[in-house]
């Protein structure tokens, strides 16, 4: 269950969608991360120029460190940043958990049903691989079922973006 894992390993299940979560945050692992932490830009991107490091770069450097060291802190920084970058996605699941506990925390569980008319809307608002994301990430008590299926349509709607 996402609810009770940490950030790093929230980005590990996310690994195959990594290139779209540092697609939305690079602007600030390059300007905030990169440039304050000059132990890791040296030690992934010694003699290349930080505004000019492709996605594709930094996912590289940053599965390392994340997934394959663990950093939990550069996960937590990664997982935020996304996360504040899509203040949309989280009103819109707010508006709907309320109904449930206005104390989000404290929701164990989501119907499947209803999960799936939330999912479905959100899909059609901010997209399957936004959706899945933010359900991962800010820890949504989707059930294992609700999420596998939405991990599955989220990393083919990724994938067939990607392959042209």
């Amino acid at each position: 269950m996402v609810k009770d894992i940490s950030n790093t390993e929230k980005l590990t299940i996310l690994k195959k969608l990594l290139p779209a979560i540092v697609e939305t945050v690079k602007k600030d692992l390059k300007n905030d991360h990169l440039c304050a932490d000059k132990r890791f830009f040296k030690k992934y991107f010694s003699g290349k120029k930080r505004n000019k490091l492709t996605v594709d770069e930094l996912v590289e450097a940053y599965v390392k460190e994340i997934i394959n060291d663990d950093n939990e802190g550069l996960a937590e920084f990664v997982c935020y940043r996304w996360l504040i970058k899509n203040t949309a996605i989280y009103d819109y699941f707010a508006q709907h958990l309320k109904v449930i506990n206005p104390q989000f925390d404290q929701i164990e569980t989501i119907d499947d049903t209803q999960a799936q008319q939330w999912i479905e809307g959100a899909i059609s608002e901010f997209g399957v691989v936004t959706t899945y994301v933010f359900s991962v990430l800010n820890s949504v008590v989707f059930s294992a079922e609700i999420f596998r299926q939405l991990a599955e349509q989220a990393e083919a709607a990724y994938r067939s973006s990607n392959d042209g």
